[in-house]
């Protein structure tokens, strides 16, 4: 779950807050980023490429903890699809009604969990889902274009895998998405159509326990290790000077001088035993020209009180880490099984499966629970035998998501206040870019790529 920092705020009393000049802005700064995720860790290598004085934040005790720690890990901006696409919401209530379904709506939903539906259920007209989906690949684009450049300019052993194939167990599901081919192309994206036997000869581990009418093969994907990319991401920004200030939450951040100011406190998070070196003790105030806030949900409150109500909730998934016992039954690359949304990503000697999708009240992670047993059964049917069962490593993480599923990106009412939140499942696709937006838009410079609907003022639209 996203680090819970920002728990109080002070505003100035009184009358609008006024931007610098712009000449201001473009002068180095010091800019204090909260969350270490992939997210704060790449806007951080893009603050600092601009010139600014960087430190990096987070309640944990090193990056990559929470959300960034596990997920599916998976880099197509051909797959950056808004969750809220028309045929999202029966495929969300058809596997909410299977008995061990990826989807859970748990008791407790609280009214912010129903007016979310309601409003993501609005989102999933055809208009809107097409508006929103552009903004989407817009900021997926940029951020395959920034990846391949913060990897090359940090010299990052990335560890990744080319190549995803999307799998369909029928006819119906393959068509329609076989209908949207000559618009991913006019897009850029190269998706090929293959057959069953071309399946197979791109995953010649795959099972024949489930249909297979045919899939989608996009070569130029990128399967990775999201938590390894980091740590390797953080090091080299060490080497350039950013500081990290771990087991450190913002306690308050206050605003009523102009010039923020975070109060932070030590959390009693124990000391991360593969860190090789000892970071810093955290000042008890720090006064940074600007705050970067990658700190998903639990930037809520924050937002809350600068007047804004950006209306994301917690939507939690899972994976599954697993030892590989029988290398010729698992996937080369990464699958996706369509009828579910579930991924199988090969990653070394392991492969990981994730998905599901939980909203409501929290419950004790559980290794037999609705949605780990949904990712169990895909991966038996794929790839039975290919696993060792033997010791999994079972992971839950916890996403901001928006209605429109499109990631919020920008200034806030206040001026030295910018936001990098709400990516949902594509963090790690979009991260780089949304990043590099950031550090433009922080420098007093214009955003790479048009963000409208990508920002708070667009939502108050």
């Amino acid at each position: 779950m996203p680090a819970r920092h920002a728990v109080r705020i002070r505003a100035r009393p009184g009358g609008p807050i006024r931007r610098p000049p712009l000449e201001e802005e473009h002068l180095p700064m010091h800019v204090a980023v909260i969350g270490a995720g992939v997210v704060g860790v790449c806007t951080a290598h893009w603050l600092r490429a601009a010139g600014h004085d960087v430190t990096v934040i987070d309640r944990r005790a090193n990056v990559a903890q929470e959300t960034s720690f596990a997920p599916a890990a998976i880099a197509a901006p051909a797959l950056a699809v808004p969750w809220s696409a028309p045929h999202m919401p029966g495929r969300w209530l058809r596997n909410w009604l299977r008995p061990h379904g990826p989807v859970v709506l748990r008791p407790g939903l609280s009214p912010a969990n129903w007016l979310w539906l309601i409003r993501w259920l609005g989102e999933s007209r055809a208009r809107r889902f097409v508006a929103n989906q552009e903004r989407l690949r817009r900021l997926a684009l940029l951020g395959r274009e920034a990846s391949l450049a913060l990897i090359a300019e940090r010299e990052i052993d990335s560890r990744d895998r080319a190549g995803c194939l999307r799998l369909f167990r029928s006819e119906r599901a393959l068509a329609a998405a076989t209908a949207q081919l000559p618009v991913l192309a006019d897009a850029g994206f190269i998706v090929e159509e293959a057959s069953p036997e071309r399946c197979r000869e791109i995953e010649p581990a795959l099972s024949d326990e489930l249909p297979l009418a045919g899939g989608l093969s996009l070569p130029d994907a990128r399967t990775g290790n999201v938590a390894w990319f980091t740590r390797q991401l953080k090091r080299a920004l060490m080497a350039d000077g950013v500081r990290f200030h771990f087991r450190a939450e913002v306690n308050e951040l206050d605003v009523s001088g102009g010039r923020p100011r975070l109060r932070l406190r030590a959390t009693p998070e124990l000391q991360d035993p593969d860190l090789t070196w000892h970071p810093p003790s955290a000042p008890d105030t720090l006064e940074p020209d600007a705050v970067v806030l990658c700190t998903g949900t639990d930037s809520a409150g924050l937002l809350r009180r600068l007047g804004c109500s950006p209306g994301f909730v917690p939507v939690r998934g899972y994976s599954i880490t697993l030892g590989i016992r029988r290398h010729e039954r698992a996937p080369l690359a990464a699958v996706i099984d369509e009828a579910t949304g579930v991924s199988i990503t090969r990653m070394g000697n392991r492969m990981r499966v994730a998905g599901g999708v939980e909203l409501g009240a929290r419950r004790e992670l559980s290794a037999d629970g609705p949605v780990p047993e949904a990712l169990w059964r895909v991966m038996r049917g794929w790839f039975g035998g290919a696993a060792d069962l033997t010791c999994p490593q079972i992971w839950v993480g916890e996403r901001a998501l928006l209605p429109q599923g499109t990631p919020l990106l920008g200034a806030t009412p206040h001026p030295a206040v910018f936001v990098n939140l709400a990516h949902g499942s594509h963090g790690w696709t979009v991260a780089a870019g949304a990043g590099q937006v950031l550090a433009e838009l922080v420098s007093g410079r214009p955003a790479p790529i048009d963000l409208d609907g990508l920002t708070l003022a667009s939502l108050r639209r």
